[in-house]
């Protein structure tokens, strides 16, 4: 007896599909753009026309509702934040700081943490963790705020490119008091440790979709990269990370919205590479501030001297 099959309807596929991409961000709410791309790890606040307004952990953010194709909804970070926030003393500074700590490490909470160590140190001024999270020197046994470093960023081959890189990373800077972009019409930074040049490349492939039955089980999906180098004077040899994505997003000339994914999927991770920065700045800038040893006296004067009272 022949078996008929039956085409696998393809809301159905979309749903397993859409179900199972919502489990990689379990932990909190995800969005999905009609433009292929996501916002992942956020709390959506309220859904309402025409903006739906979301917490993420660069900040506020308004997504205009039609580009919104759906909402996958958890239990966020910001939950987690919330519980243990409301069980810690105001007048407690080591209570403060280790949510700090945690805020940093573990949530990447950058707006929480900045506020967070800002308390400890009204509390207690010498407290020399939360003045770290805080990118701040201590010189001559005081503790000072540096001005924030200043990023040059370059894409020497892209220009479009380094203008969609730039205003990605300027919404991800808006929590930071330590670091801020420089104008792209500057040419250096060069004075010091004023700052450092960032060049970004990128490279991406893109893979065939799947289709079963004559139906598209899977679109085509694009593998995207992005690579940030600094360099500076006070960092020797240079520093880099590179982070990536995949998704349903176009890859086409003048189109940059897969390298823009990367890093906005990544967030966490440029943030540790500009923490590491930040932390080799303060090195750079204490040691440029200790006093210089005094010189020992010339061998042979010594021995004349000897040589002198002898007689």
């Amino acid at each position: 007896m022949a078996v008929k099959v039956r085409p696998i309807p393809i809301s159905a596929i979309l749903g397993v599909l859409w179900g199972l991409l919502a489990a990689r961000s379990a932990w909190a709410d995800t969005v999905r753009l009609k433009g292929g791309g996501f916002i992942y790890d956020c709390q959506v606040v309220h859904e309402d026309n025409p903006m739906v307004s979301l917490r993420t952990p660069q900040g506020r953010m308004g997504v205009p509702r039609s580009m919104v194709l759906g909402i996958s909804r958890g239990r966020s970070v910001f939950n987690s934040y919330d519980e243990q926030r409301a069980r810690v003393s105001e007048s407690d500074p080591e209570a403060l700081y280790r949510l700090a700590e945690w805020c940093h490490k573990t949530a990447g909470l950058r707006s929480e943490m900045v506020e967070l160590a800002e308390k400890v140190i009204a509390l207690k001024e010498d407290h020399s963790g939360a003045r770290r999270l805080l990118g701040h020197v201590r010189i001559d046994g005081k503790w000072r705020s540096p001005p924030p470093l200043l990023i040059l960023l370059r894409v020497p081959t892209d220009k479009v490119l380094e203008e969609d890189l730039r205003s990605q990373l300027s919404y991800m800077l808006e929590p930071r008091k330590d670091v801020r972009l420089a104008s792209g019409a500057r040419k250096a930074v060069s004075k010091g440790t004023e700052g450092c040049e960032i060049v970004a490349s990128a490279l991406a492939s893109k893979r065939g979709g799947v289709r079963f039955f004559g139906q598209e089980l899977e679109r085509p999906k694009v593998y995207s990269s992005v690579t940030l180098r600094a360099q500076a004077d006070w960092l020797s040899g240079g520093s880099q990370t590179t982070v990536g994505s995949s998704g349903n997003l176009a890859l086409e000339p003048g189109k940059n919205a897969a390298f823009v994914d990367a890093l906005r999927q990544n967030a966490s991770v440029i943030h540790n590479f500009l923490d590491g920065l930040i932390m080799r700045r303060v090195v750079a800038i204490e040691a440029a501030s200790a006093p210089k040893p005094e010189p020992e006296a010339p061998p042979a004067a010594e021995e004349k001297s000897k040589d002198s009272k002898k007689k």
